[in-house]
């Protein structure tokens, strides 16, 4: 029988894309966020890939997981609608077999959000 040559290859783990995140305050108050991750090709890799929104009222810590509707791992004016407070910021968590594997937690500042 003949050698059999196996490549193996690093799995490298891509950070989220975060495009614009939009407050329309002059109408409906929702928050509306756009960005891109490699989530449904690591699931389709079998990995246990998730994505978690988290929201920080007034700048203030604890934050809130945001669990009203599923967050999809690539949003394209994915709208979470209005919440009650002046100013929100937000953290997008990125994790492959619960941060085992990958891991990436991404800051929101309100002050980068765009006022439509």
């Amino acid at each position: 029988m003949g050698n059999i040559d196996i490549n193996v290859a690093e799995f490298i783990c891509e950070p989220p894309q975060i495009g614009n995140t939009y407050r329309n305050v002059s109408t409906t108050q929702d928050y509306t966020f756009n960005y891109t991750t490699e989530g449904d090709t690591y699931q389709g890799y079998g990995l246990n890939t998730k994505i978690k929104l988290f929201i920080i009222p007034e700048q203030v810590q604890p934050e809130i997981e945001y669990t009203t509707t599923p967050v999809p791992f690539n949003a394209v004016n994915f709208s979470i609608g209005q919440l009650n407070y002046d100013t929100v910021s937000f953290r997008l968590e990125f994790t492959v077999d619960d941060g085992d594997t990958c891991y990436y937690s991404i800051n929101i500042p309100y002050s980068s959000i765009i006022i439509t």
